[in-house]
Parts: structure tokens; sequence; C-alpha cells
């Protein structure tokens, strides 16, 4: 009985002890601050709907709540009150199942304040079991369970844009018209690198662009993405005609001041609509040349 006892006790410091580093990192918050000082805490606060805040208030009411229940369990052993703890106990390694599934299937770098908060509740779902509830195993099942579900069900991540070429072609094998713009790289003998899309799929979609073939221009002062034969093919002509690798990107011609400007009926100065003319390289005709990345067009 003494055993159980000490464990129910040591439950309620650490549950109490959690909660209360949970609270000085919610006031932190809101002042700007954190107790976390590595890359993966930014990250999740980019990512979160509501934000970090959120996600730590969460976690601060469960423990909180775990401790209300294992102080109250103290004063009066109550059966309804363990199997409270047990389901409460249940619940937050199930979600701590998704959290730290997240940053090892999604993260590029590591949450030091998740993986803190994990801890704390793997320790208290250890020590339910050193008190002889066996409940407490199911936690550890549904958060490997969550975990394994996390991993089958997140999409790869996205492999980063390669940084050490000018110029790269995102083609694929079975798209006619990255052939063609190939033939053509290859015809001209143009320092662009050819690279299969089927690596980067994730990360360009990430940027809006599910087809091929796509030119990615790595300026040092800009970055381009164009996509479809017809855009790549009219910005290779301007980099040819102006003998640069990486031509800065041509924008439509301002007519001269007397054709450009109207005159409106209150004698303000009106713009002509040439001004705002659609970038051709960016806006190709309709035909632009382009396929879906998983379709085949050949």
């Amino acid at each position: 009985m003494n055993g159980r006892y000490d464990s129910t006790f040591y439950f309620f410091i650490v549950s109490l002890l959690g909660a209360i580093y949970l609270l000085v990192e919610a006031g932190l918050q809101v002042f700007g601050r954190s107790l976390c000082v590595s890359g993966g805490c930014g990250l999740v606060a980019q990512l979160a709907r509501f934000g970090d805040l959120s996600i730590i208030l969460i976690g601060f009411i469960a423990l909180a709540f775990l401790t209300l229940l294992s102080g109250l369990n103290r004063k009066r052993q109550s059966g309804l009150l363990d199997s409270a703890v047990n389901l409460t106990l249940i619940a937050a390694l199930a979600a701590e199942g998704f959290f730290v599934g997240f940053q090892v299937f999604w993260l590029t770098e590591v949450c030091l304040l998740c993986l803190s908060v994990f801890g704390i509740f793997v320790s208290l779902g250890l020590l339910r079991l050193l008190a002889g509830w066996k409940e407490a195993a199911a936690g550890f099942a549904a958060f490997a369970a969550v975990l394994c579900l996390v991993g089958f069900v997140l999409p790869p991540r996205g492999t980063a844009l390669p940084s050490d070429k000018k110029m790269i072609l995102f083609y694929s094998t079975e798209c006619r018209y990255c052939a063609e713009i190939k033939e053509e790289i290859d015809k001209n003998k143009l320092e662009i690198t050819p690279v299969l899309v089927k690596k980067y799929t994730a990360t360009l979609r990430s940027l809006g662009v599910d087809s091929v073939p796509t030119l990615f221009v790595n300026g040092r002062n800009e970055k381009l993405l164009l996509t479809g034969k017809e855009a790549i093919h009219r910005y290779l002509d301007a980099s040819q005609s102006s003998g640069k690798s990486t031509p800065s990107v041509p924008v439509a011609p301002v007519p001269k001041k007397d054709s450009t400007l109207k005159t409106g009926s209150s004698g303000s100065v009106l713009p002509s609509a040439s001004l705002f003319a659609p970038n051709p390289i960016f806006n190709p005709p309709q035909d632009e040349g382009a396929c879906k990345q998983e379709e085949k067009c050949d």
C-alpha cells in the first residue's frame, strides 16, 4: 500500500510541476518570449492554426486537471477519481502520439519544449504503472497507435530546392513538353541542370507548382519559377538575346507619355491599359505546354 501511496504522491508532484512549467511558458509567450531555444519551437508556432500558445494551454489544462484529480484522490481515495485520472492520462498520451509523430515525420528540427512535455506525460504514465494501474498501459498503446498512424498518413517532407545551380529544369519522363525543352537546352548548350521532378514534388506543390516542365532560376537577387513550355521558351529567348545566364525579368513596355496618359472627365490623368498588360513570359497563351506532375502526356 505504501508503494502505491508514494507513487500517487510523486504523480501529484510531477503533474503539479508540469502545470507550473507550462503556465510559466504561456506567461512568457504573452510577452513574446519563450523557454524553448530550438528552431523546432518556431516551426510549431508557424504551423499551429491558432499559434503554439493554444497548444501550450491545452497541455496546461490537462496537467492541471491531473493535478486536481490526484490531489483530491490523495485526500479521499475514490475509484471514480482513479478512473478519471487513467482516462485523462490515456487521452494525453494519445495526443502526444500525434505531436511526437509530427516532429519525427514532418518537422526538420526538434521542438525541445514539446519533447519535455512528452517526457512529463511519460513519467506520469510510468508512475501509474508502478502504482499497479494496468490501465496506464493503454495510454502507451494509444501513443504507439497514433504515432504509427501519423507516420502512414502524413506525406513525406519536401526536399529543398537545389541551391548550387543557377538554373534547374524539373521534368518528367512522361511529358512531351519536357522532352522538347530538354532538346532545346541541349541544342543551344545552355547551362541548365535537368532534374527529375519526383523527388521535389512535395516542395514544388507547397509553392503552388503542380506541372512540368518547370524552370527554377536561382539568381543572386531573384528566384523565379516558370512553368510550361511557352513560358520557359520565352525566358530562354530573352536570356540568349541579352547574353546573360539569368536575365532580369522583362516588363511590359511603357508607351510614351502622350500615348499612355489620358485625361478623364474631371481633368485627372488616367493610365493607359497597356501599363497593366500581362507579362508575356509569365502569362503565355492558353496552350502553355505543361503537364501535371503525375500525368502522362506524350
